[in-house]
């Protein structure tokens, strides 16, 4: 029983609750604040992961390469279209602004496709220990909540693609942890700290790279940080 993951789904949607009620009764200053500070936290967290990566060149492949599938696919376009016609639908206002729908993507991303959350599923899944996806319940629940004080309950929806990038990995994690050496989870956990400081510039406003575009160098980080070590074992 995926217990831990259906803590952090319930978290998710708690937190954009509570946040949006909260937002209600916060000043405009007092909202761009906590944005601010998120995104310290954010960037914060991205260099603790960076600073675990074996291999930087396999990490910077890992990267380059994503962006480039991802970016030829159009990821983040056709996510945000997706929520956006999605956001009409259930609320039946006018489609969100290209801000709004830049600071759910970046959301998105933070509850889904961090190290830990793929970790925890995976560790849950294989080991029945749920401590790690737990704690990560505690922090969506507050990350969601601040988001939430600007982008309203809406953000209560991203609860759903987490449970089903989670549940995926929990019930293929007996087939998927065999394969994963401790070498690639580090060039993996520093994948996810570049784009969680990638996240932090965003907020701030200070880049405008499109996030969700660079996720595809989270599955690509598997086989080129296996072949980067291979490399180096050769030469």
């Amino acid at each position: 029983m995926p217990i831990g993951i259906l803590t952090d789904n319930l978290m998710v949607v708690l937190g954009g609750f509570a946040g949006s009620i909260l937002g209600a009764r916060l000043s405009e200053k007092t909202k761009l604040n906590m944005n601010q500070l998120f995104a310290f936290i954010s960037m914060a967290i991205g260099i603790s992961l960076i600073v675990k990566v074996s291999a930087l060149g396999a990490m910077a492949l890992s990267l380059v390469g994503g962006f480039i599938i991802g970016n030829a696919l159009k990821l983040e376009q056709h996510v945000n279209s997706f929520f956006s016609r999605l956001s009409i639908k259930l609320t039946k206002k006018s489609a969100p602004s290209a801000q709004y729908m830049a600071m759910f993507s970046t959301l998105l991303v933070l509850c889904c496709c961090s190290g830990t959350g793929w970790f925890g599923s995976i560790n849950e899944g294989l080991t029945g220990d749920s401590s790690t996806i737990l704690c990560k319940a505690i922090l969506d629940f507050f990350t969601v909540a601040i988001f939430a004080t600007v982008l309203g309950r809406f953000t209560a929806l991203i609860a759903i693609p987490q449970a089903v990038i989670f549940l995926t990995l929990f019930a293929c994690a007996k087939i998927i942890m065999p394969l994963v050496s401790v070498t690639m989870m580090q060039d993996f956990s520093a994948v996810g700290g570049v784009i969680s400081l990638i996240i932090g510039f965003r907020i701030l406003k200070l880049v405008e790279v499109e996030v969700i575009n660079i996720l595809p160098a989270l599955l690509l980080v598997f086989p080129i940080s296996q072949f980067w070590q291979w490399m180096l074992l050769h030469l």
